[in-house]
């Protein structure tokens, strides 16, 4: 029973943003959108890229760690 009437209570919250970000009008002096210049995009390009590159292939990169591992000591 506790856990329905806290389900209702979260519901409200959540629905009422929801509502607050679909349904009513935007205010003259809200937020605007920014455009990322061409910097943040090439950054963000590149953070993809290298998460992509870590967590596809990872196993080359390991190896190269334990050679360097190996050459420090």
């Amino acid at each position: 029973m506790v856990g329905v009437i806290s389900s209702a209570i979260a519901a409200f919250f959540y629905i009422r943003v929801i509502v607050l970000m679909f349904f009513s009008e935007p205010k003259a002096d809200g937020p605007t959108v920014a455009v990322p210049s061409p910097l943040t995009m090439t950054t963000i390009a590149v953070g993809v890229a290298v998460t992509l590159v870590l967590g596809l292939a990872p196993q080359y990169f390991l190896d190269l760690a334990g050679q360097a591992s190996t050459f420090v000591r």
